[in-house]
């Protein structure tokens, strides 16, 4: 090869490789991007699932909680009605008492 082809194949390299890096660049960049937005959605899907597990664990401690303090209710209601029938039935059985 003689020395101006040997100058016009090294240009046309430098061309190649000078166009390549213009066009890869926002390539690579794009790659990037969308690599951060990826790992972006990840973290925001993951990070969803457990705000919405955390949210079901609370509702269900809440209902828990809900269901003992209506149990403790029914116990201090059922001694209620154990102490108003006592207070009823002890006056009458003791006017019946009387009367005999």
């Amino acid at each position: 090869m003689s020395k101006k082809q040997l100058d016009i194949a090294k240009k046309m390299i430098n061309e190649m490789q000078r166009k390549k890096d213009v066009n890869g660049s926002p390539g690579r960049e794009q790659v990037s991007m969308l690599q951060q937005q990826v790992t972006e959605f990840r973290k925001y899907s993951s990070s969803g699932r457990n705000a919405m597990a955390n949210k079901k664990l609370k509702d269900v401690q809440d209902m828990e909680l809900e269901v003992l303090e209506l149990n403790r209710r029914n116990k201090e209601l059922e001694l209620e009605k154990r102490e108003w029938e006592l207070s009823w039935l002890l006056p009458k059985q003791e006017s019946e008492q009387r009367r005999k």
